[in-house]
């Protein structure tokens, strides 16, 4: 994706789609069911420069009910594909902001699917918000235990911060939706954010009369062209956190902090320019959580590993498609997808 020629000409263009308008024209998600794309999709995808991927691949999209929210979901898929990769990003993300990564995985012949977290993207809910990380959780198991027979074996989870969260919370419950993916590829996992004490402090005395409160966008990505669309140019960008999602967040770091080992294959990507969480305390609580997992760190990366700058971007992916190879089978052996 060339996004620095995206900019150019979004900072005088509208986006071309609404996001209740697109979700509203999807019908039922079923993976590997080519979608007939309307006027809005075709506007979201060549908004977000996602063009190069369905023009690879045979694109899904649609929506799932799970409990009371419609969660929008993404299918890419080629013919004798290697497995599946169940993407889950980061808070405030969403499937529009990938399009490197599922390019890559296109090019690495994986599968790809991806939805947008409640509150986040085309999703309905509330904007920002989650009871309990447990409600993240509970939604990825269902997707995957529903569309489980439609998806091309092995799943891989691949998580971004809060994305990589949920995957160790379905770990951690030992739900079924754990025991579907081969393995987890954690990249900038979240366990404590930048400034934990301070944030515990604050919601303490504050969550009781305040709902939300503004977000502090650090340099995320050592991409000036990203950083900049992020703030200023992505329309599925709100300007503020949900102060019950912070409570969440707070409970999540607690479990992940108090809990057991886990006997799980992991690999775990993080940067260490990373401005957002206080990663070398996490990275003793995973060493200790996952003692199985890999860690691997990249000298001067920031917090959005899948959207870095080069040479790092081409890192992250380098050790992705590595990690992914352990678990590729021989392609004569895949289901054809097409």
């Amino acid at each position: 994706m060339n996004r620095t020629t995206i900019i150019d000409h979004r900072d005088r263009a509208e986006p071309g789609f609404h996001p209740c308008r697109l979700r509203e024209s999807l019908d039922r998600f079923i993976p590997g069911e080519q979608t007939l794309c309307g006027a809005q999709v075709q506007a979201y995808l060549a908004y977000y420069g996602l063009e190069s991927a369905t023009g690879q691949a045979r694109f899904s999209i649609g929506t799932e009910l799970v409990g009371d929210t419609l969660l929008v979901v993404q299918h890419y898929s080629r013919a004798h594909s290697r497995g599946t990769a169940v993407v889950v990003h980061g808070y405030t993300d969403h499937a529009g902001l990938y399009g490197h990564l599922i390019t890559h995985l296109l090019d690495q012949h994986w599968d790809v699917l991806i939805y947008d977290l409640p509150g986040h993207g085309l999703s309905s809910g509330q904007r920002y918000a989650i009871d309990s990380f447990h409600t993240y959780a509970r939604q990825l198991t269902s997707l995957l235990q529903r569309h489980e027979h439609q998806l091309t074996m092995p799943c891989v989870g691949i998580g971004q911060s809060t994305g990589a969260a949920v995957l160790l919370q379905v770990a951690l419950e030992r739900q079924r939706g754990s025991q579907l993916l081969q393995d987890r590829i954690l990249l900038s996992p979240l366990v404590r954010p930048r400034h934990y004490s301070r944030i515990e402090l604050s919601y303490r005395w504050l969550h009781w009369c305040l709902k939300r409160v503004n977000r502090e966008q650090s340099a995320s990505s050592n991409d000036a062209d990203f950083v900049h669309f992020r703030r200023h140019l992505d329309p599925l960008q709100g300007s503020f956190v949900d102060v019950g999602w912070v409570g969440a967040m707070l409970d999540w770091v607690q479990l992940a902090e108090q809990s057991t080992a886990l006997p799980l294959s992991a690999l775990i990507i993080q940067g260490t320019d990373d401005q957002t969480l206080e990663w070398e305390h996490n990275l003793r609580v995973l060493g200790r959580l996952l003692p199985q997992a890999g860690i691997e760190r990249l000298v001067a990366a920031r917090h959005h590993l899948v959207n870095e700058a080069e040479p790092w971007r081409g890192e992250v992916f380098e050790r992705i498609s590595q990690r992914l190879k352990a678990h590729s089978r021989p392609q004569r052996l895949r289901r054809a997808v097409g």
